[in-house]
């Protein structure tokens, strides 16, 4: 659940910064296989200062899944955050996005609609650019993150 509410700022047309930390809490450890891996989510932060989107549904859809408003605007302002950050692979961010909004209230329908939009939609935003470059530079520009630059200096070496 979230444990702090959505407080943002319109920077722009379709843009937004987040004035405060939004903090999910997983009611339990999130066990999310992908790649060979399990990745374990208990606590997501996006800091405040990081910049949102919202829910990037189509404007034809608004009236259903406006971007910043109603019970799925946490989630999808965490899933930017994911997406911007590469914390994760993109499919585990998907999985964590559809078990945010499930917590959040969303029904299962609307939750399973939104999930598959990012399935399906999401690869455009996640295939722009995801090299050593691009996740460098997404981690260092978002406030908050511990980042440790030596770390991709090593793995590119690899």
């Amino acid at each position: 659940m979230f444990e702090t509410s959505l407080k943002t700022d319109k920077i722009g047309t379709r843009e937004w910064v987040l004035t405060n930390d939004l903090i999910f809490v997983f009611a339990s450890p999130a066990k999310i296989k992908c790649e060979g891996q399990v990745y374990t989510l208990d606590t997501l932060v996006a800091p405040r200062g990081a910049h949102t989107d919202g829910a990037s549904t189509p404007q034809l859809l608004w009236r259903v899944a406006p971007p910043m408003t109603g019970d799925h605007a946490e989630p999808s302002v965490m899933h930017d955050y994911l997406y911007r950050t590469e914390m994760f692979p993109r499919y585990v961010c998907d999985v964590a996005y559809r078990m945010m909004l499930m917590a959040n209230g969303v029904g299962t329908a609307k939750s399973n609609a939104m999930y598959a939009g990012v399935r399906a939609g999401g690869w455009s935003t996640w295939s722009k650019d995801h090299s050593f470059a691009s996740l460098e530079n997404a981690r260092m520009l978002l406030p908050g993150h511990p980042w440790e630059p030596n770390r991709f200096d090593l793995e590119k070496a690899a």
